[in-house]
């Protein structure tokens, strides 16, 4: 059933018009930033002393919104954050940059279609992010009944929002990367223009935090590959929840149509705090975990972070893609 129940389409062409077609996408030039390989979440779960060596670090809307309350509603917690503040929260440094993650379930998302956006980008920005992703509204399967899908105007209506809300980031102030999401070939085909004409934008974000299984992961990272290959000019590409398991496959496919990438998971957070678990190459210079014994927790939290920075440097290496810049932790964004 689509979120608007069982009134669905008079509901959803009731707000058609508060969205944004994407020859109305208007943003700001992408940041020139080097953007490293692996941008970890959830390190605010961390002790309060602790410091996270990185030089990026992701928020979720987790983080960036209260829970949903009664009304469906949702509150900014960014109000009155300054940099210093947020960077202790999520316990990084004060150079390191911050990526503001719109993913969330379709209630939390909902909630922020409602608020006074606008303002919370301006919070946003006196808070020191850096950069936001587009949001991840609910584009699914096509159908006229309860078993099938949703009708064709919920995805249109969904797209239209996220063109809407990256553009109110830009008015705002807020640089933002695009989430490349489709429903069928006219809109690849209308983004491979859009991105042809608007040069300015070099860096762009698909969230696969719902298609983590190969099996549904690659076909529609191979669709993403598709749009980039026929755009003719290198981007950059943050993945939202790609962890080690489609790390090798996000790498090399992207980087077989010239574009590089920014891995954003808290996979070697969360394996190291739930479970005790240890990342470690093994001989065929694969990923894989283990418990370890003698660490503990807290201390696995950086061994993990730097294993899996250097297993993704492994991959890299050798891409032409990574060469061109000279460098393989981190990837410079310059035009």
């Amino acid at each position: 059933m689509s979120p608007y129940g069982l009134d669905a389409e008079r509901e959803i062409e009731s707000i058609y018009n508060a969205g944004l077609s994407i020859e109305e996408l208007n943003l700001l030039p992408s940041p020139k930033y080097a953007y490293p390989l692996f941008i970890p979440l959830r390190t605010d779960e961390l002790p309060y002393n602790y410091v996270v060596p990185v030089q990026w670090v992701a928020m979720d809307a987790r983080q960036l919104l209260g829970r949903v309350r009664v009304d469906h509603s949702v509150a900014s917690r960014m109000r009155g954050r300054d940099p210093i503040q947020l960077r202790s929260q999520l316990r990084v440094a004060s150079p390191t940059r911050v990526l503001g993650v719109l993913n969330g379930a379709d209630k939390l998302l909902e909630g922020f279609w409602g608020m006074p956006r606008r303002q919370f980008f301006r919070e946003l920005a006196s808070a020191g992010v850096n950069l936001c992703t587009g949001p991840t509204f609910s584009v699914v399967r096509e159908g006229y009944t309860e078993d099938v899908g949703v009708p064709a105007a919920h995805n249109i209506t969904m797209v239209r929002r996220h063109h809407m809300v990256a553009t109110e980031m830009g008015s705002s102030g807020i640089p933002c990367a695009p989430n490349l999401y489709w429903r069928d070939d006219r809109n690849r085909a209308q983004w491979v223009e859009w991105l042809g004409v608007n040069r300015h934008v070099n860096v762009v974000s698909r969230d696969f935090s719902r298609t983590k299984d190969p099996s549904a992961f690659r076909p529609h990272l191979d669709g993403l590959a598709e749009i980039l290959d026929r755009i003719g000019r290198k981007l950059h590409v943050i993945l939202i929840g790609v962890g080690p398991r489609n790390s090798r496959y996000a790498l090399e496919t992207l980087a077989s149509v010239g574009a590089t990438c920014s891995l954003v998971t808290a996979h070697p957070i969360v394996v190291a705090l739930s479970g005790g678990r240890r990342l470690r190459l093994n001989p065929s210079g694969d990923l894989n975990t283990d418990v370890s014994l003698t660490s503990s927790r807290l201390s696995l939290v950086g061994t993990n972070i730097r294993t899996f920075e250097s297993y993704l440097a492994s991959i890299a290496q050798p891409l032409l893609p990574y060469c061109e810049n000279s460098l393989v932790h981190a990837v410079a964004v310059t035009s």
